[in-house]
């Protein structure tokens, strides 16, 4: 786990500074966020206290840790923090200090002993440490960040995914999950989940101690019992320890089946019984059967009579065999169509196909999606069909994206047994979501002159710098992504319609970036009426500041003041000066700057060791400080750095030094 400074991130990405307007004579809100130590506010002389002054963040964080630093005016020595979700109509005391000693130019760090979050922070000045205005330069709020990483575990291996799949063995240590760990399961594509075969564990390693369990989301490929089992046999085993229970009864929903379609035309019939008298059975049954049943082709029926004026007259009543009915045209869907209705009348023989291409193809819908269904043979139609309580399902969803048209096709199959209820259907009702009785205009002529709106920016050093424009003074709106995915807003909307110009000044977060691969930095931008375009281009990660770096180029320490490397000066003797080392500032602030002080932090080493700084290294002329003039964006500057320790100096196992830098921002 490990504790980040927020501030800077929260504030490019939206976050307001809150305080009270009238009492600060220097500096304004935004000073105390910059993360410049040199810039700093100030109160009037005679402050009427209490003041605050804080951050409305645009989610709620966790904030475990906050600092306070000052280098001019005067220091506060009593405080409270506050947090909140309602902008402070109601708050909590996180923390309080009375009578307490901040020291000029030290960063005094506070823990907090909590694990609420909180959308909004501020701090309340209640009493300062002299009669005059007090200051303050930088107010950090410290996020704290659990690590979570993912592994995956598939056919008795440790897998993480770098580009595909690589094997870490078959056990997996806290080292293998920090260091090869996944940090977003999302990011595996769905090829690569496709190539795992068998049981899929996903492992998940986390140091935060208030995490007992995880969850994941699993997308799959819909699916449905009736989908699966299709086809196949299905038993069912019950288990009970219910001594008296002999028998399971299982109820079933299926569709309506007459009997005669699963017993078929022959049918035989046991009879048992356990009386001895009974030496023969005797069957009464029902059944609506003519001998022309059996005939299967056509037939004609020839008579013959000798009754010359007595002519024969023949009443012949016959059942229509199974068809399949197709709309010889379509049905012009206005507007969205919202649902079917089928009106019938008695019986369920009906049964509905759907075509949404002038009847080249027909489609049922089944397991939530369209099926197309072969209509060269019945059975097969009578098989996939949708039935009239199906159809009366379907709703506004199912149909979209399927056209501006429908075309319907009818099964219609009449039983033998159901004579008395032959298949009608009265009509079918279509449900359209469409505008009618609308305002209507003729012989109008209405021309809308519109020019696009046109965008130039700037991206340098994790910042971009720019200005959408419309010439004819329209309102324009942007959104920013970053690698695909949404960075301002965060949701992935666009801004708000605002008149132009509008101005963009934006900072990236290094934290959001790549350093191992190019990043895609995107700007869409849009007018009131809707014509989009967008400013896209790509760079590299770095990070962004005053940078240390080695001789070699490799990066000292991180933006958010992160150890990246360490100048090893190996192990160091009494009474030795060790070699020195080249380290390189690089200007990566994205603008100029003057009066850059460098200089050795004497609070943090040990007695009797020294640190000493030479602009050159042939001679190293020891000093404790170095200053430099105007440096430019990407202009670096160099120095050399050695320790010396005492004859007298005591061991100090696996000391650190630290070097501070300072500078202002140039008057272009």
């Amino acid at each position: 786990m490990k504790y980040i400074n927020i501030v800077q991130e929260q504030i490019a990405k939206g976050a307001t500074i809150i305080h009270p307007s009238g009492w600060m004579i220097s500096g304004n809100g935004s000073t105390v966020f910059d993360g410049d130590i040199l810039t700093s506010i100030r109160s009037a002389t005679s402050p009427s206290l209490p003041d605050y002054i804080g951050l409305n963040f645009t989610r709620q964080v966790n904030i475990r840790r906050y600092s306070l630093l000052y280098t001019a005016g005067n220091p506060i020595n009593g405080w409270e923090i506050h947090g909140s979700n309602d902008t402070f109509t109601t708050f909590t005391v996180l923390d309080q200090q009375t009578n307490y000693t901040i020291n000029g130019g030290v960063e005094h760090t506070f823990d907090l002993k909590t694990n609420e979050s909180y959308r909004s922070y501020r701090i309340k000045i209640n009493s300062r440490a002299t009669s005059n205005s007090w200051g303050l330069s930088e107010f950090g709020l410290f996020e704290l960040v659990f690590e979570q990483k993912y592994l995956v575990f598939n056919d008795g291996q440790y897998l993480t995914y770098d580009n595909g799949w690589v094997t870490l063995g078959t056990g997996a240590s806290e080292n293998n999950y920090l260091t090869f760990g996944v940090d977003d399961l999302s990011k595996i594509p769905e090829s690569a989940w496709s190539q795992l075969r068998g049981e899929v564990e996903l492992c998940c390693y986390t140091d935060d101690p208030t995490k007992a369990e995880a969850s994941f989301n699993i997308e799959t490929n819909p699916f449905t019992l009736a989908e699966e089992w299709e086809d196949k046999e299905v038993k069912i085993i019950e288990y009970t320890d219910n001594p008296d229970q002999t028998e399971s009864v299982i109820t079933t929903e299926v569709e309506p089946i007459i009997l005669y379609d699963e017993l078929g035309d022959n049918v035989d019939v046991l009879y048992y019984t356990d009386e001895l008298t009974k030496t023969a059975a005797s069957l009464e049954y029902n059944a609506n059967y003519s001998p022309l049943d059996d005939i299967q082709n056509n037939f004609e029926v020839v008579t013959w009579t000798d009754e010359s004026n007595n002519p024969l007259n023949i009443s012949l009543g016959a059942l229509p065999v199974s068809q399949f009915i197709k709309q010889s045209n379509d049905f012009t869907l206005p507007g969205s169509l919202q649902q079917i209705t089928i009106i019938k009348n008695t019986s369920n023989n009906a049964k509905f196909l759907l075509s949404f291409d002038s009847g080249q193809s027909w489609k049922t819908y089944r397991y939530g999606k369209w099926i197309e269904v072969n209509v060269d043979t019945m059975s097969n139609i009578n098989k996939q069909a949708m039935s009239y309580k199906e159809i009366s399902k379907l709703v506004e969803s199912n149909f979209k994206n399927q056209g501006e048209k429908i075309r319907f096709g009818y099964y219609i199959e009449d039983k033998k047994q159901e004579l008395l209820n032959p298949t009608t259907i009265d009509a079918t009702q279509l449900v359209i979501k469409s505008n009618v009785d609308d305002t209507k205009f003729k012989d109008l002529s209405f021309y809308v002159l519109n020019t696009e709106a046109t965008i130039q920016l700037t991206f340098n050093s994790g910042k971009i710098l720019g200005q959408i424009n419309d010439e004819d003074k329209g309102k324009v709106q942007y959104r920013v992504m970053l690698n695909d995915l949404p960075y301002f807003p965060d949701d992935g909307s666009f801004t708000r319609l605002a008149p132009s110009p509008v101005d963009i000044n934006l900072n990236i977060s290094e934290r959001d970036m790549h350093f191992d691969k190019d990043n895609k930095l995107r700007v869409e931008f849009k007018d009131y009426w809707g014509n989009t375009d967008y400013w896209q281009t790509t760079f590299a990660g770095t990070y962004t500041g005053l940078m240390f770096m080695d001789e070699t180029g490799e990066y000292l320490s991180d933006t958010f003041g992160g150890i990246l490397k360490y100048l090893d000066f190996g192990m160091i003797f009494a009474g030795q000066t060790t070699l020195d080392q080249k380290v390189v500032i690089k200007n990566q602030l994205g603008y100029p700057i003057d009066n850059l002080l460098l200089e050795v932090n004497k609070e943090k080493l040990p007695e009797g060791v020294t640190v000493e700084l030479s602009r050159t290294q042939s001679p190293f002329l020891a000093t404790d400080y170095i200053t430099y003039g105007l440096t430019q964006p990407l202009e670096t500057q160099e120095f050399y750095v050695r320790i010396v320790a005492d004859i007298e100096a005591k061991p100090v196992p696996n000391g650190i030094f630290e070097l501070k830098i300072n500078s202002n921002k140039a008057a272009v």
